[in-house]
């Protein structure tokens, strides 16, 4: 008899830290989605360079799958607001550039290194 108490005793313990565990990793987890998504505000600036920069860090700040698994909740609340302030900043860009690269980072961030690229040449 007591042996069963001990050995429920035991499954028990060891059942409250896997619970303990689990929920101290759920709220690493959600603290890091927390920093990514905070990471994504918009800077007040108008200076095209500092929106660019801006934008090369939100379109390569930890990709999707790099610090939760690719296609969970978690991952899908990030990459939808990388996706809400990468549009944010291209809006901005069209605006201060009264260029149009496009709606994809990468194609503004090409398009303005090409374009510094011309006007140095001119210097």
């Amino acid at each position: 008899m007591k042996i069963k108490i001990a050995c429920s005793l035991l499954v028990l313990s060891f059942l409250l830290i896997a619970a303990l565990v689990s929920r101290v990793l759920l709220k690493m987890s959600i603290d890091d989605a927390e920093n990514q998504v905070s990471s994504f505000v918009l800077p007040v600036s108008t200076n095209e360079q500092d929106l660019i920069s801006f934008l090369e860090v939100i379109a390569n700040y930890y990709p999707s799958g790099t610090k939760h698994e690719r296609g969970s909740s978690l991952d899908n609340i990030v990459e939808s607001a990388r996706s809400n302030a990468i549009t944010c900043v291209i809006e901005r860009l069209r605006v201060v550039t009264k260029t149009n690269y496009g709606d994809g980072a990468q194609a503004w961030i090409d398009g303005y290194e090409k374009s510094q690229v011309g006007i140095e040449i001119g210097k």
